[in-house]
């Protein structure tokens, strides 16, 4: 995975500067649009949601389920504060 990383990476560059050099300095923001528009259509096709088998069809859970759950257990919340300020950070 190393290697291939480093191999995406030089191959992103040279698209980067291809797409500079005909689009001038917003070439390459203007390329990534393509690439995220490929990447949703690729994973809307191929992608097979892992959902487990319910004992019981009628009973999914809600969002409202899903926030009475973070409202009842404070440290459910600040993982998912601690975990937000990271990722912003």
């Amino acid at each position: 995975a190393y290697a291939g990383d480093s191999i995406v990476a030089i191959i992103a560059g040279q698209f980067a500067s291809l797409a500079a050099s005909s689009r001038g300095p917003t070439g390459p923001f203007e390329l990534s649009v393509l690439f995220l528009v490929l990447g949703g259509v690729l994973t809307s096709i191929l992608w097979k949601e892992n959902v487990a088998e319910s004992s019981s069809p009628e009973t999914n859970p809600t969002i409202r389920e899903a926030v009475d759950v973070i409202k009842g257990d404070v440290k459910i919340a600040l993982v998912g504060a601690v975990q937000s300020l990271f990722e912003a950070a």
